[in-house]
């Protein structure tokens, strides 16, 4: 990978990350929305679906703060070295 391509991959995944934390709170919105008033079924079972989502969610961020660290290090190798 080139300099400019570590950079544009840190863009990319940054603004991923931004996705990602913005729909874990409209999720968690939701949820708390459901849990104000559960009073059925139906919320029950969508209460339970929007917290495994939550929980894949908080997997991705993590996953995605990973990568962006990595790219990081690559980066400061590549300017330090000229290079891999």
């Amino acid at each position: 990978m080139t300099e400019k391509s570590l950079e544009e991959r840190i863009k990319f995944l940054t603004e991923l990350l931004k996705l990602l934390w913005f729909t874990v709170i409209a999720l968690g919105g939701g949820i708390v929305g459901l849990l104000i008033k559960l009073d059925s079924i139906l919320k029950v079972i969508l209460v339970v679906i929007g917290t495994l989502l939550e929980v894949m969610l908080f997997i991705a961020i993590f996953k995605v703060i990973a990568d962006i660290n990595e790219l990081f290090r690559k980066l400061d190798k590549f300017n330090h070295k000229g290079g891999y």
